[in-house]
């Protein structure tokens, strides 16, 4: 699995009128918030068939586990940085795969 695979069934993010060439994907949580309190979704181009939904959900699961060990190596070589990131992520109220757990 690589991140090009995973951009394949993501919105192109057309906002970044910077960007000096090629296309931007939104891969990742795109938020959102309404009165406060914060939400958000990962989203897909529309019109995939339902093979390319499951092929996309096997690919974010895929990216989950790889989190995962990253994490774990994170934590294994300086479990203060891990504490701190965590910290970082609930204080700012962003979904991260460690609030799955």
């Amino acid at each position: 699995m690589t991140l090009m695979s995973l951009s394949q069934n993501q919105q192109e993010i057309k906002t970044n009128k910077q960007l000096q060439g090629g296309i931007m994907k939104g891969i990742g949580f795109c938020s959102g918030s309404d009165s406060g309190k914060s939400a958000g979704v990962y989203s897909r181009k529309p019109g995939l068939t339902p093979h390319q939904i499951e092929t996309d959900n096997n690919q974010w699961i895929k990216l989950h586990q790889y989190d995962k060990f990253v994490y774990s190596r994170i934590s294994h070589f300086s479990k203060l940085a891990a504490n701190e990131n965590q910290s970082l992520m609930e204080a700012a109220k962003l979904p991260n795969f460690s609030q799955l757990e």
